[in-house]
């Protein structure tokens, strides 16, 4: 289980852009637990990657759900205020869960050590893209969901989660490094490779709609896009048409 003290929790921009984070490192919230909930984590994180071993191929987003669930289950048993529990949800799990993905090469996202030009975002103890981040997030929004319906009677719904989309200026920048982000591990040049391929999801005016933040990240449209370029599957060209 990764435990880096050093790491930066939440996103820690490099540059003009840098925001104010706490200097609260996600792995710290896993060291105040007793010894028992850290060998449970453990044990259970261990099982999740045993069965990816044995199930390449395997819908790959089962195993965030079930690592989700191995650290919620330690992390929110004490839990005794809502604005931590909101905390935990969407921002501690989350990362801890992106640091094992990472260090045990776990399918579609990808974090380094160091920034480069395409990864300048710290989330957890890797540096990343913002785009690779918004994917992760949108990952786990039913697994939050559902550990955030089990406290309702309790809390209410504290989801601090703005119900607005983002912005397409928004929208388009973090797709704007999602898509170099490909390019570089991939070797792509063009966009048309992307968007002429068959395994891409995308035909070339949804392409577009989505690059320049016109399209909305939860069609279905969108969602096959980005999951193609995370995962850094090479085109496939159209077969020709008789």
């Amino acid at each position: 289980m990764s435990t880096d003290k050093g790491a930066t929790p939440i996103e820690a921009p490099v540059g003009r852009e840098s925001n104010t984070v706490s200097s609260v490192s996600p792995a710290s919230y896993v060291e105040r637990l007793s010894s028992l909930s850290r060998q449970r984590i453990q044990a259970g994180i261990m099982k999740v990657h045993a069965r990816r071993l044995n199930t390449r191929g395997f819908e790959w987003r089962s195993y965030y759900y079930e690592a989700f669930d191995v650290f919620a289950r330690q992390l929110l048993k004490d839990v005794s205020d809502p604005e931590l529990l909101e905390r935990l949800l969407g921002e501690v799990i989350p990362q801890l869960i992106f640091d094992e993905a990472v260090r045990r090469y776990w399918p579609v996202f990808h974090g380094s050590e160091a920034p480069d030009e395409i990864q300048t975002v710290r989330y957890g103890s890797y540096w990343t893209s913002a785009g690779c981040i918004s994917i992760f997030k949108s990952t786990l929004e039913g697994s939050i969901l559902a550990w955030r319906a089990k406290y309702v009677g309790r809390y209410g719904d504290g989801s601090v989660r703005a119900d607005t989309p983002q912005t397409p200026a928004a929208l388009a920048r973090s797709r704007r490094e999602l898509l170099a982000e490909y390019k570089r591990r991939t070797g792509v040049n063009t966009n048309a490779a992307i968007y002429k391929a068959r395994n891409s999801g995308v035909h070339k005016p949804e392409f577009y709609r989505w690059l320049t933040g016109q399209l909305r990240s939860t069609t279905a449209t969108a969602r096959s896009l980005e999951t193609f370029l995370h995962g850094g599957e090479r085109p496939k060209p159209r077969r020709p048409e008789y």
